[in-house]
């Protein structure tokens, strides 16, 4: 459907490749948001960056791509991460100046398998809906 919601599939093809830094063949559910956190983050992309666990690994790869200049342009962050970006120097944009956008990364407190989400957290569902509509 949209790439925002298709985050949340993303596990199951890593569990066929050697994953190096990790020593177990089992990972927990955290490592494996911080390994896809780590591979769909990539120099130059515009994205929208949501809140949740997820968000949080991906904000600190953020913060290994702004030393060399690699990052910019992360759009509608929510207050929950807000701090963390801010605290770390990422530069933050808008929609008004982005409207379209290469990815959004958000968490979901539920997901069934036809990828239907539940969201709850701090009534963030219209920006959410907005972000869905330019990515």
């Amino acid at each position: 459907m949209h790439k925002w919601i298709k985050l949340v599939r993303p596990f199951s093809c890593l569990l066929s490749f050697p994953i190096s830094g990790f020593s177990s063949s089992i990972l927990t559910q955290d490592e494996l948001k911080k390994i896809t956190a780590y591979k769909v983050v990539e120099s130059g992309m515009i994205f929208h960056l949501g809140s949740g666990s997820i968000v949080k690994h991906t904000v600190d790869r953020l913060s290994e791509l702004l030393q060399p200049g690699k990052v910019h342009n992360i759009i509608g962050i929510s207050e929950n991460t807000h701090q963390q970006v801010i605290s770390l120097r990422i530069p933050l944009s808008n929609l008004d100046d982005y409207p379209i956008l290469d990815l959004a990364i958000d968490d979901a407190d539920e997901v069934d398998p036809h990828l239907n989400l539940v969201k709850g957290c701090c009534g963030y569902l219209l920006r959410e809906k907005m972000v869905e509509g330019v990515c």
